[in-house]
């Protein structure tokens, strides 16, 4: 903000409405003084932007690694949600597998009770003979 002695700005406006080959001197001393005033203001404007350039640098910098992280992290993501899902292919192929391979005992459960009672039978039978 400029700040500006309150004597000038009040014989300012005055002296800005005239011509510039109308103004006496104490109108040029008010166009000097606002002069001055607006050039120190515009070397302070200056040094802070130039003493906030390395900062402003340094966020630069620091937004450029943080979208390079941001893009890292995105891929990994994305390879993460694809081994998940070969993953979960995998596990349902899997217990697909073993939903059969249960299914194929059940179906040779009485196949296997049969052939026990035969087993049984002949023992029997052996035991006749010895």
């Amino acid at each position: 903000k400029l700040t500006l002695d309150e004597s000038l700005v009040t014989a300012m406006p005055g002296t800005m409405m005239k011509k510039p080959s109308e103004r006496g001197p104490f109108d040029a001393m008010v166009v000097d003084q606002l002069a001055s005033s607006l050039s120190a203001k515009l070397a302070q404007l200056v040094e802070t932007l130039e003493a906030g350039a390395p900062a402003s640098a340094a966020r630069a910098g620091a937004a450029e690694a943080a979208g390079a992280a941001l893009e890292a992290a995105k891929t990994a993501q994305q390879e993460g949600a694809e081994a998940l899902k070969k993953a979960q292919d995998t596990r349902r192929e899997k217990m697909e597998l073993l939903e059969a391979a249960t299914q194929k005992v059940k179906d040779c459960e009485p196949n296997r009770l049969k052939a026990l009672e035969v087993r049984e039978a002949l023992q029997a039978e052996l035991q006749l003979f010895k």
